[in-house]
């Protein structure tokens, strides 16, 4: 992993909080794709996509998310900066999906 003792720990936890944070979009996106009525969809949102299409990009995105977890985990020089963009992309898009849910 790091060469800094201080920062493997770290690096580690990132790992395993990309790994959780993948499990809850995977089931996300298969609780999209196999029951689409779940999710209340109101007439003031704005969706893209129907949920079926949102749920297999959700489960697709999943495991890219948990690839790159385990690529922090293993110690992997691509996975530090990688996860950071994929992670603020995740947090922006679940917070616009979330958000607009009210």
């Amino acid at each position: 992993m790091a060469t800094n003792e201080r920062w493997t720990g770290w690096i580690g936890f990132a790992g395993l909080l990309l790994v959780i944070i993948a499990m809850i979009d995977f089931f996300e996106g298969l609780i999209a794709i196999i029951r689409g009525q779940y999710y209340a969809i109101t007439p003031n949102q704005i969706v893209v996509f129907d949920l079926k299409t949102w749920g297999w990009i959700t489960l697709i995105w999943a495991v890219i998310i948990g690839l790159t977890g385990l690529g922090l985990l293993g110690g992997q020089g691509w996975a530090r900066w990688t996860a950071i963009v994929l992670i603020s992309i995740n947090f922006l898009t679940q917070l616009g999906f979330a958000g607009s849910a009210a």
